[in-house]
């Protein structure tokens, strides 16, 4: 009968301990200290009937199923607290890792806004020289294609020659060394 009352007590602060520590975290305070101050209430009554059997008297006579089911009781929610601590710590882990994933979206949906801000596009109708083909800005200056699109967009130019052009080019090139 002693051993199953000082087993439930040691029993029952170590599940008030458990409880305070899931303070930590969950964070849940108040939730925790209330588990924690109930199992220490049950920890003081185990502790004051305990004292009475040292003192050498009991106000009632203690009953061995009663503090079998007391045993057991505090048992199952030493067990409980432990097997419940694992979950409890993913759901803290699983919630700063969602923050943490929050932020860097949030981050990243910024930087996608900033380069869509900047993304430049050439709209509308351009006054192109007919001759030329030098472009006319918005402020009234004739630019050249290149210029112009290369200060206006993000397109940048290369060069080669087209098959029809090539043609002419090679024409003229015959041209001028026949003379």
């Amino acid at each position: 009968m002693t051993i199953l009352l000082i087993s439930s007590v040691i029993l029952q602060f170590v599940a008030a301990i458990m409880a305070i520590r899931m303070i930590w975290i969950t964070g849940g305070r108040t939730g925790w200290a209330l588990v924690a101050a109930a199992v220490l209430g049950m920890a003081l009554r185990r502790s004051i009937a305990f004292s009475w059997i040292f003192s050498g008297g009991t106000p009632h006579p203690l009953d061995p199923l009663f503090e079998t089911v007391g045993l057991i009781t505090s048992l199952l929610m030493v067990i409980g607290l432990y097997l419940i601590r694992p979950v409890l710590a993913s759901i803290r882990e699983s919630r700063e890792a969602m923050r943490e994933l929050n932020e860097r979206l949030s981050l990243e949906t910024e930087k996608q806004r900033l380069l869509i801000e900047n993304i430049r596009t050439l709209k509308g109708l351009l006054p192109i020289c007919a001759w030329c083909k030098s472009i006319r800005d918005d402020q009234g200056y004739w630019k050249k294609v290149e210029e112009y699109i290369r200060d206006n967009s993000e397109a940048e130019f290369t060069h080669g020659i087209c098959p029809d052009c090539a043609e002419k080019v090679r024409a003229s090139l015959d041209d001028i060394k026949r003379t």
